[in-house]
């Protein structure tokens, strides 16, 4: 859905924006390093990168650093593992987008309850996804999400 939600708004909203390719990481660090690297090989002259999940974000950085093309590609992670924010400080990586899971759980066991005594439940809940930045990370309120 993340990857849907990406295209869509690409094709609606940035026509200008061309996707060049899309490559399925399998969810592992290795086999997203591997297209990641197959990315760059064909498409020399990338200008931005999104990996939706921390396991691809991982693997993408660790593809783009070996390249020697890290922080020359616009690249936006999703999730905020530890080499994903030492990246993003480096400015190898030039933003991450990070769910909220306290909210997430809060969330899920409130509508539970709701649920339970027969209330309707919204389909979408806002989940306190925020985009995290150089600029940004060590406001209080990010610094409180990562932690």
């Amino acid at each position: 859905e993340r990857e849907n939600g990406f295209m869509g708004t690409i094709k609606k909203d940035f026509p200008d924006i061309t996707v060049v390719d899309t490559k399925y990481g399998l969810d592992t660090v290795e086999t997203s390093l591997q297209a990641t690297e197959d990315l760059l090989t064909k498409n020399t002259s990338l200008d931005g990168l999104f990996a939706c999940n921390e396991s691809t974000a991982t693997g993408a950085i660790r593809a783009l650093q070996s390249a020697g093309r890290a922080g020359k590609i616009k690249m936006v992670g999703f999730d905020a593992g530890a080499l994903l924010i030492e990246a993003l400080r480096k400015g190898d990586i030039d933003s991450l987008v990070v769910q909220n899971p306290y909210k997430m759980g809060y969330e899920g066991v409130k509508c539970l309850i709701d649920k339970i005594k027969g209330k309707e439940v919204p389909r979408l809940i806002d989940k306190g996804v925020k985009l995290i930045t150089k600029e940004n990370i060590d406001t209080p309120e990010i610094q409180a999400l990562l932690k």
